[in-house]
């Protein structure tokens, strides 16, 4: 699995805006935390951010940061 098809897969499950108080990451849009998103550079209102600054951010943050493409295809 690359990151273009885990990214989809991620947002089959955390697609969308929310904002549940019982979360503990509060704000989300597309997976990514307002507090995650804020720290790599966005600064607008959670429910603006794009699907591709969504999908850069992932990408960073939770993709390369373990460096996911020299993993095992069954760990990615």
């Amino acid at each position: 699995m690359n990151f273009d098809e885990s990214f989809e897969k991620l947002i089959g499950h955390e697609g969308g805006y929310s904002n549940n108080p019982a979360d503990p990451g509060g704000e989300t849009m597309f997976g990514v935390t307002k507090a995650v998103a804020v720290q790599n550079g966005y600064t607008g209102a959670m429910r603006d951010l794009q699907l591709s600054e969504a999908k850069r951010i992932a990408k960073k943050v939770y993709w390369d940061s373990c460096r996911a493409d020299d993993l095992p295809d069954a760990v990615r």
